[in-house]
Parts: structure tokens; sequence; C-alpha cells
């Protein structure tokens, strides 16, 4: 680990000293900021480690720009940095480590999105993806020929 939140150096941070934990493989972040790619990421990348633990460790700070900041380490040498550094070549060759799991919070959150729109603004949705306006009176998002609507929806 060279620096808590990959921002600030130690010089900078006022809580725990936790600088035993240098050395540390970092395998994925998210913050307060995070959109559903990095949530589905961080998410599978501690299930495959099988979770907080001896070896590994999920950290936590505070920070000035983004209100926090979650990180998951490893310690080098253990079964659990083998796996990790799986997950950075996963990684380096594309962006989602499980589809299954980043499509359904995607699904979930266009969802959540179309639940809380006027009618109007769901009319308005419908035509601008060509989709029939009388779809906006239905509880579940529509579904248009290039799944436009729901990444819209999700951005």
């Amino acid at each position: 680990m060279t620096q808590p939140g990959c921002v600030d150096g130690y010089k900078n941070y006022l809580g725990i000293d936790d600088s035993e934990y240098q050395d540390w493989f970092g395998v994925v972040g998210r913050s307060r900021d995070s959109g559903i790619l990095e949530e589905s990421n961080f998410a599978k990348a501690l299930e495959m480690l099988g979770g907080d633990g001896d070896n590994v460790r999920v950290e936590r700070y505070g920070h000035w720009a983004c209100g926090w900041i979650e990180e998951v380490y490893v310690r080098p040498g253990t079964p659990e940095c083998l796996i990790a550094e799986e997950i950075e070549r996963k990684l380096d060759n594309y962006p989602i480590l499980d589809e299954d799991d980043f499509g359904r919070r995607e699904t979930d959150e266009a969802a959540r999105y179309w639940a809380i729109l006027s009618i109007a603004d769901r009319i308005e949705l419908c035509k601008r993806f060509g989709v029939c306006i009388f779809a906006a009176r239905r509880d579940e998002v529509p579904s248009d020929d290039t799944g436009g609507l729901e990444a819209y929806l999700c951005s």
C-alpha cells in the first residue's frame, strides 16, 4: 500500500498509523462517487478473495475530495495474492470482472431511476429512444432494440 486513498500521502493522513501494511498489494477500490462498474468489481474482487480477513484487508479512509474511499489490500506471498494478481490480469484485459453481477446492477439502477421519473419525463425518454410512449405508464423499464434507454438511465 503506497498511500491512503491513492491521492494523499501519509504526511496528510490523520488516521491510524497502518504503515505496517505499506507493502500489501492494492487490488480494487471504490469511493462515495463510484459508479456501477466500480461497485460491481469491488464486490466481485472481495468475494473472489474470500472477504476481509488475515490476508485481505478492506481499508476505509475519509477523504476531503470524495467523502470516503475503500480499498482492498492483500498480503504479499499468500494464496490470496495469487488471486489478486489474477484479478489484476483480468481487469487489464477487460474492465468487468463479472458480467452477470454488472448487468444485474445496471438493471436494478435503471429500474430505481425509472420509478422516480414523472410520466412526462418517461414519455420524453420513450420518444427519444424510439419506444412506444404508452410504455411510459408501465412500472418496468421498457426495452428498446439497442439497450440505449437502460444505459441512459444508468449513466
